[in-house]
């Protein structure tokens, strides 16, 4: 066994507490999966994560532990209740009241952008997965390489993309259309959707906040 210190601040701590407060008050079910809970932080936050949240230890990425930990804390402190699933006690509604949600654009982007995709390996870094649920394209995370194709290097501008299913995906090419389009509404606000395109593709416009976010959603299930 090896123990090694988190590397998370109170701030750290208190911005995961919050992600998870205002991903549950939005809620419209009762007694939500873990599983959920992570999409949901994910799809409206993961393209705010730095290079260090995505990095993997035992092949799990950081912001997993993060959050769990977090919600870990909030149920210790009375405002989640984790039973058959996740809900909110009233006292962490009215805590979540108090909170302002990050905003949808913007980010994290910078210099260590490559590494940001979920299981990207990088230097002195543990490995992630080979084969990972979510990728963006490398000619789309790089940023000189979006210059190159004379597309727009803003973090926040819509480009036109093109996504490739997993046929293998349990139900076959339609559910995985299916789980597609609801991650893509719930990363977009509902702004857009994806369109279908043959059987094993779909179009449709993302910025790169909106991909991060759709992509880490969609590792969040793992294999």
């Amino acid at each position: 066994m090896t123990v090694e210190p988190d590397g998370a601040s109170d701030g750290d701590r208190g911005l995961w507490r919050s992600r998870i407060l205002l991903a549950l008050a939005d809620a419209t079910d009762d007694h939500l999966s873990e599983l959920w809970l992570l999409q949901e932080v994910a799809a409206r936050t993961a393209h705010r994560f730095t290079a260090y949240d995505r990095t993997y230890v035992q092949g799990v990425p950081r912001w997993h532990g993060a959050a769990r930990a977090a919600l870990a804390t909030l149920s210790g402190d009375g405002l989640v209740m984790v039973d058959e699933g996740v809900v909110l006690t009233d006292a962490g509604r009215e805590a979540a009241g108090h909170l302002t949600p990050e905003p949808l654009t913007g980010g994290e982007a910078g210099a260590d952008e490559a590494s940001e995709e979920p299981g990207s390996p990088a230097g002195g870094r543990e490995r992630g997965p080979l084969v990972t649920p979510g990728v963006i394209a490398t000619p789309l995370r790089d940023p000189r390489a979006r210059a190159e194709m004379r597309f727009p290097g803003g973090e926040d501008v819509q480009l036109p993309v093109m996504v490739e299913l997993n046929l293998r995906y349990a139900g076959g090419p339609r559910a995985a259309f299916a789980a597609l389009a609801s991650l893509w509404q719930r990363c977009t606000g509902e702004r857009s959707e994806p369109l279908p395109l043959a059987e094993d593709y779909a179009t449709g416009t993302l910025s790169m906040s909106e991909m991060k976010r759709l992509v880490t959603a969609d590792a969040a299930a793992g294999d």
